[in-house]
């Protein structure tokens, strides 16, 4: 193993050799059917994201195709996630607005505040929610 030819002291060695074991025995869920269940899984779930962003401007009378909202949801979220950003907070947000604004014939200030809005039912409030559940834990199992 290549950990064993590094030039660290054997404790962390032996650290090193345990978490590249349990890394890899992590991709063993993707063999056979596990794989397809997940991959659907994760197909749903983008759409249905998608989905909520093309329906939220539709009900605020803005029409944005469901391309459009497929394109701002997955290209806000890579550059959320490239950014190394705990959540993407702000890089998520500018970009959706961003690419909306050059995707579609709206203004920037009329787009931000939906994707705001988004954002906060979507990300905020279940980070709160699971914050409170957090820190109340104890209280809670009592």
């Amino acid at each position: 193993m290549i950990i064993d030819k590094l030039p660290l002291p054997r404790k962390h060695k032996k650290i090193l050799t345990s978490f590249s074991k349990i890394f890899f025995a992590t991709f063993d869920i993707l063999k056979g059917r596990s794989a397809i269940t997940l991959f659907v899984l994760s197909f749903i779930s983008m759409l249905s994201e998608a989905l909520r962003i093309f329906y939220l401007f539709l009900a605020f009378g803005m029409a944005v195709s469901f391309t459009t909202a497929s394109v701002a949801f997955t290209g806000s979220l890579i550059a959320g996630i490239l950014t190394l950003i705990p959540g993407g907070i702000g890089v998520t947000e500018t970009s959706a607005s961003l690419l909306l604004a050059s995707l579609t014939s709206y203004e920037i200030s009329s787009i931000t505040p939906l994707v705001l809005i988004d954002r906060v039912i979507v990300y905020y409030l279940v980070v709160a929610v699971g914050s409170l559940v957090a820190i109340f834990h104890k209280r809670l199992l009592r």
